[in-house]
């Protein structure tokens, strides 16, 4: 009997070994199944993560690519600059020259110069034109002494329209101030 019961024994033992070797493996699989869902999941997440890279790294390099354009545009009107500015300091000067049907006398003078001395030859008239008026003016008091000549509204811009002496209005419609 104690061998039976020894062999019972050595049964029992054969039974818990081999059940604790299938829940190890049953733990171990589980375990290992844990894994490579974890595994998976993380792998899933890093391709998520790499397409995002890769699609932000194509968007960078479309980027890049006009930004280089740009800068190679950029150079190139920057070496032709000084090219551009002789052309334009060209026109300037041809803009501002007498015309090729001016008088040769005028060659010396530019656009500028040549609107100055218009307005400075305006006023000129202008204050000969009074200057010349007030002379007459003189003159006639002075041969009609005996005749007490009255002046009264007489100014070089007044005109005799319809027998009645005329103050013009300036380009806003206002009369122009003719007080001696």
């Amino acid at each position: 009997m104690t061998e039976g019961i020894i062999g019972s024994m050595k049964a029992l033992e054969i039974v818990v070994v081999l059940n604790n070797s299938s829940t190890e493996g049953m733990v171990c699989s589980d375990a290992l199944a844990k894994e490579r869902d974890e595994a998976l999941a993380k792998k899933e997440k890093l391709d998520k993560e790499l397409d995002d890279v890769k699609s932000k790294l194509t968007t960078l390099e479309k980027r890049s690519a006009k930004e280089c354009r740009i800068l190679a545009q950029v150079k190139e009107a920057w070496r032709k600059l000084p090219e551009d500015k002789l052309q334009l300091e060209a026109m300037l000067h041809d803009a501002t020259g007498p015309g090729p049907n001016e008088p040769e006398d005028l060659h010396g003078l530019n656009r500028y110069a040549l609107v100055d001395k218009i307005v400075e030859l305006k006023n000129g008239l202008v204050g000969t034109g009074r200057q010349s008026f007030d002379n007459v003016v003189d003159q006639l008091k002075v041969v009609n002494l005996e005749v007490n000549l009255c002046v009264e509204g007489v100014h070089f811009l007044n005109f005799v329209e319809g027998g009645v002496i005329v103050t013009p209005n300036d380009d806003d419609g206002v009369p122009v101030n003719t007080t001696m």
